[in-house]
């Protein structure tokens, strides 16, 4: 034998499911999110910004960051070879919702530049509700990909531990 049992990147007998499980979402969900946030306060108060989530969120662009975390852990189910009905669910899923993550991007990316160059009443709501969706889309990313990667670890650990 090689080494020790592996699931990725985490040394199975070295941490828990709770430990990879923690590792993965600080790193694949918090610290983007963090970043992104910073993004918004240094337009907020560096900047001073009327406007900074409009400004910031309202081209939606955290939907590739949304899309990016579901076809990462998508793309960590198929690497485990996870033929579970349940896994394979959420990574159709999670394939389909990137898709259409993509296509919203590129509308809402080009009409809230449209917006962001000529702005008005009607602009300025539009570009709110494009930060709505954005922020409505990376919630559904972190809580769906968390729970799969739950799932994941879970069916990973069965299937080393018996």
């Amino acid at each position: 034998m090689l080494g020790p049992a592996r699931s990725g990147a985490f040394d199975m007998e070295r941490y828990s499911i709770g430990e990879r499980v923690g590792i993965w979402f600080v790193y694949n969900t918090c610290l983007p999110i963090v970043f992104i946030g910073l993004a918004w306060g240094i337009e907020k108060y560096v900047l001073a910004a009327d406007h900074p989530a409009v400004d910031t969120f309202g081209t939606g662009d955290l939907l590739p960051l949304a899309a990016v975390l579901l076809f990462g852990i998508g793309a960590e189910i198929f690497a485990n070879k996870a033929n579970s009905g349940w896994l394979l669910t959420h990574q159709l899923i999670f394939v389909i919702v990137t898709v259409v993550l993509a296509v919203m991007y590129g509308a809402m990316k080009s009409k809230g530049i449209q917006d962001l160059r000529v702005p008005n009443d009607m602009s300025y709501q539009q570009l709110l509700d494009f930060s709505s969706v954005s922020c409505v889309m990376i919630g559904y990313s972190v809580i769906h990909s968390t729970f799969a990667k739950v799932q994941l670890e879970l069916r990973i650990a069965r299937s080393v531990y018996g």
